[in-house]
């Protein structure tokens, strides 16, 4: 069951949230070494809901994260591949 959606509004150039509380995000990129990398958010995300992280692969191989936390995240893939990743999540 969804308890939250979250919309947001393009409006004079700015993003607005519809939610109550804040959206913490942050993106990066990285490189698979033996296919996988850990990532450590340099963001404190101690105080999130909702966590969500979206792994991009730079080629055609696919990536995937895993062991997802409020500290970090494992990106998995093949050999050394690099990729690019975006982790958003509601404050409480």
């Amino acid at each position: 069951m969804i308890k939250k959606v979250l919309t947001r509004e393009l409006k004079d150039g700015a993003i607005r949230d519809s939610v109550k509380g804040n959206v913490k995000t942050q993106r990066g990129t990285y490189t698979l070494s033996g296919g996988s990398v850990a990532i450590t958010f340099s963001d404190e995300y101690g105080e999130t809901t909702n966590l969500v992280v979206i792994c991009q692969s730079n080629t055609s191989t696919s990536q995937y994260p895993s062991s997802i936390t409020v500290n970090g995240f494992t990106a998995n893939g093949s050999g050394s591949d690099t990729g690019s990743f975006l982790a958003i999540g509601n404050t409480k």
